[in-house]
């Protein structure tokens, strides 16, 4: 691995980023932290491709918080060889789950599809990525809900523990409860 500083209108973010929803305030947050203390980790990228642009494979926040501050370049761990999308996405499921928390949806999504690109199992995926299995258990199913119910638990408006509960339900009881929920107005569900 090499480290260097590199411009600014170099560097992609990746398409494939787990991560989907970046609040102005956290992003606000940590431009603040940077201008006061500067950038404390490199973000990572992987090797220049054949139009010299390199992707993040991970320290989005970073990369737009230091955009927003106007950065010219940043300081940047280019990866040794190329890295296959499963092994970003692992990366990305570190850094997010582990330091900073995905979405329910974000993460079964992150999941299901590390799992696809590995073609293993759940608690395979859990040691490789070193979550607890519980933890990937109870998210892989929040993407078996309608969409209307994703996007409520992905809005934070309804907790992913009562969507949890939901796939748990079966046929009319489910069906009752979801009719339920669609009467109710406003954030907070249950």
């Amino acid at each position: 691995m090499t480290t260097m500083r590199l411009a600014m209108g170099l560097i992609d973010p990746d398409p494939t980023q787990p991560r989907q929803l970046f609040t102005t305030m956290e992003i606000d947050q940590l431009a603040s932290s940077i201008r006061a203390r500067g950038l404390l980790n490199p973000i990572r990228v992987k090797p220049a491709d054949a139009r010299g642009r390199y992707v993040i494979s991970s320290g989005h926040r970073r990369f737009t918080a230091s955009q927003k501050l106007g950065a010219k370049d940043i300081l940047c761990i280019i990866v040794d060889g190329p890295l296959d999308e499963a092994t970003i996405l692992a990366e990305e499921i570190a850094e997010n789950v582990i330091r900073q928390n995905l979405t329910p949806i974000e993460e079964g999504q992150a999941y299901h599809k590390y799992i696809t690109l590995k073609n293993i199992t759940a608690a395979t995926a859990a040691e490789q990525l070193q979550v607890s299995a519980s933890r990937i258990s109870r998210q892989l199913p929040l993407l078996e809900l309608p969409s209307e119910v994703q996007a409520a638990v992905h809005a934070g408006s309804l907790s992913a523990d009562a969507a949890y509960y939901l796939t748990r339900l079966e046929g009319e009881a489910r069906e009752q409860l979801m009719a339920a929920l669609d009467q109710l107005e406003g954030p907070g569900w249950l």
